[in-house]
């Protein structure tokens, strides 16, 4: 049996939709600190619902810290320029 737990370093290969996250560090000044829960992925955005807004955000341009049961979690987005459905399908076989 597989433990599908998400963790820091399996993270980059899991589904993002659901998750908390917190931009911590862009090239654009005005998306550092905003927070949400992530909604939708492309291949080139992450879209966060923020104060019941949606915010559609550069994949090449964030740094997307992640609340997880075990810790906080950073990710640099431009590294994950991939179809969700790629990024989760391609990882998993690098992973094993």
């Amino acid at each position: 049996m597989h433990n599908y737990n998400i963790t820091k370093e399996n993270l980059p290969v899991h589904e993002w939709i659901g998750l908390e996250a917190h931009i911590v560090n862009s090239t654009d000044p005005n998306k550092i600190c905003i927070k949400g829960r992530v909604v939708d992925e492309t291949k080139n955005t992450v879209k966060l619902l923020s104060n019941n807004k949606i915010k559609i955000l550069p994949k090449k341009e964030i740094f997307l810290e992640f609340s997880l049961k075990s810790g906080k979690v950073v990710l640099d987005c431009s590294r994950l320029c991939y179809a969700p459905e790629k990024r989760v399908k391609l990882g998993w076989r690098y992973w094993k």
